[in-house]
């Protein structure tokens, strides 16, 4: 199969998971002839457009975090950069409210502390991974649990010193029904640009792959493109985070699937694209999904769902990633 027959058979299996997955999204638990079904599905609209937002930005941003740690561990999840932004946001949401400050629930609230937690997690991470200068791929997967798991214990702690007010999305991971058109146009936007950024970075991860000092002799100056690179894909993660939570595991997942459907033809521009749209239908779709499982207890939480599934995914991975020992600069 040649390249441009492949990326389009590529282009056309996304397309139709995105176009299954929005329409399950707008349909799950209804039909049209449901009473006032316009606004109905306006509404299930602006919630499938923060789904594509969130799974667009996380399934970019596990792209370019794989390919700057050549290891297919990486991951906004695995790294600890989802739990350090979720953090950040509930102690943001945590002291806002001590100080009486309302609307700490909103986009424009949490997406500075997402930020700022995405980029400390990751930077903590990535510095303690190093050895001689050097990032083990398996010190860094393991680094990245260990700071995932203290943010969450942090989270578990300020929910526990709040007296329990902060909502369950900023702990689990659940797409907001309470986000509006003009929040979707302020998430999109920056993502939107990130995920072009990223795109046209494409050239520079493939040589990035190579080495250090395989990408120097191509005239790639490494320092500048990993800081920039590192920098798109903390933002992706804190908009996702911003936005829905800590959505687990689609960051690692979407970015493999890609693989499996591109072959890596074209390389990492047309790799971190189609992550993007792998990781938009897989959230779209899952939270269609949470909409038609019957539970008891009400709607089960995205992050839920894509943990309980992307869990075993993720420990087939690790298996199989088992003699992974490269290293990175």
């Amino acid at each position: 199969m040649g390249a441009p027959r492949g990326i389009a058979t590529a282009w056309t299996v996304v397309a139709a998971a995105l176009a299954t997955a929005i329409g399950a999204r707008l349909l799950a638990g209804g039909t049209l002839d449901t009473p006032a079904w316009a606004e109905i599905i306006e509404l299930r609209g602006q919630r499938a457009c923060v789904g594509l937002i969130v799974g667009a930005a996380l399934g970019a941003a596990g792209a370019v975090l794989q390919a700057l740690m050549r290891n297919p561990l990486a991951g906004p999840e695995v790294l600890g950069v989802a739990p350090g932004a979720s953090l950040a946001v509930v102690i943001a949401a945590w002291l806002g409210a001590g100080l009486g400050m309302s609307g700490f629930d909103t986009l424009a609230w949490a997406a500075l502390p997402a930020l700022l937690g995405a980029g400390g997690a990751l930077a903590l991470v990535y510095t303690l991974s190093q050895r001689r200068g050097l990032v083990e791929p398996q010190t860094l997967v393991l680094t990245g649990v260990v700071v995932g798991t203290l943010a969450g214990a942090g989270i578990l702690l300020v929910q526990h010193l709040a007296g329990g007010f902060i909502a369950a999305r900023a702990l689990i991971g659940s797409l907001s029904d309470d986000a509006d058109w003009r929040e979707i146009a302020g998430a999109g936007g920056p993502a939107l640009a990130a995920l072009a950024c990223a795109a046209w970075l494409g050239p520079t991860l493939d040589a990035s792959m190579l080495g250090d000092d395989e990408a120097a002799s191509v005239g790639v100056r490494v320092g500048p493109a990993r800081t920039g690179a590192f920098a798109l894909a903390g933002l992706l993660v804190a908009l996702a985070v911003a936005l829905a939570g800590p959505v687990g595991f689609i960051g690692l997942i979407s970015p493999h699937l890609a693989r499996g459907l591109t072959r890596m033809i074209g390389g990492h521009r047309t790799l971190v694209a189609i992550s993007a749209g792998i990781g938009a239908a897989l959230v779209v779709g899952g939270d269609a999904l949470t909409r038609v499982l019957p539970l008891a207890g009400g709607r089960l939480p995205l992050g839920i769902l894509t943990t309980a599934l992307g869990g075993p995914v993720f420990l087939f991975m690790l298996r199989r990633a088992g003699g992974v020992s490269g290293q990175t600069r």
